[in-house]
């Protein structure tokens, strides 16, 4: 979550100010969202095989050894989240973005008037405008990281991961389910998960209800 949510407000504040190809940079950042999360790990997986991969050709570059980033279980974890960050980007810039666009310029303007520079306008000013749309996207990334499942059955050839390094609880549920006939198991994972998504909707819908008055 920390990784996602800091990259994506990154990218959205820079994608916000006034730089060329705004709106092709938009694109190709939002892209992967609407692609098969089967398609997008299949090419991962490829990027990271341990002895063919992209991502080992380029480390061999700096004289680094290949790392097995798929069969390591230290290692496997980092690719899974390398993935799941990289393909929710897109979503998580263009709510950012349209949070952005809310805000008046105006704020912006009086400070550097006042003479804040870029990081004092976005610690003072952007962010704190910005949070009722940054605990949105907190929400959603939060409840997606519980769905994560896709990525883990094509990543790893249908395995959770080398010693269950990767076991999601929506695999686990799957696991027991389809792999194990555990069924009791299975639903009683089901309705936790459950859950934890409706709590984590009504504080979304509690939060959300809240107006905010920036004048």
């Amino acid at each position: 979550m920390p990784i996602s949510i800091i990259l994506s407000l990154s990218i959205a504040i820079l994608l916000n100010s006034n730089i060329k190809l705004k709106g092709f940079f938009r694109s190709i950042y939002f892209l992967p969202f609407v692609t098969s999360s089967i398609a997008i790990s299949m090419v991962w997986r490829w990027i990271f095989h341990g002895d063919h991969g992209l991502l080992n050709y380029l480390l061999s570059v700096f004289n680094i050894d290949p790392i097995n980033w798929l069969s390591d279980p230290s290692k496997s974890m980092i690719s899974l989240i390398i993935v799941s960050v990289w393909r929710n980007l897109g979503y998580n810039i263009i709510i950012f973005l349209s949070g952005l666009q809310s805000i008046d310029e105006k704020y912006n303007i009086v400070a550097r008037i006042d003479g804040a520079n870029f990081f004092q306008r976005v610690k003072n000013i952007t962010i704190p405008l910005l949070s009722p749309t940054l605990f949105f996207v907190c929400i959603i990334t939060c409840i997606n990281s519980f769905k994560v499942f896709g990525e883990v059955f094509a990543l790893f050839d249908k395995q959770p991961g080398p010693l269950n390094s990767c076991l999601t609880m929506v695999y686990y549920i799957y696991n027991k389910f389809y792999n194990h006939y555990q069924y009791g198991i299975a639903s009683a994972a089901a309705l936790i998960l459950f859950l934890i998504i409706v709590i984590l909707n009504t504080i979304q819908f509690k939060i959300g209800r809240k107006k905010v008055n920036y004048d």
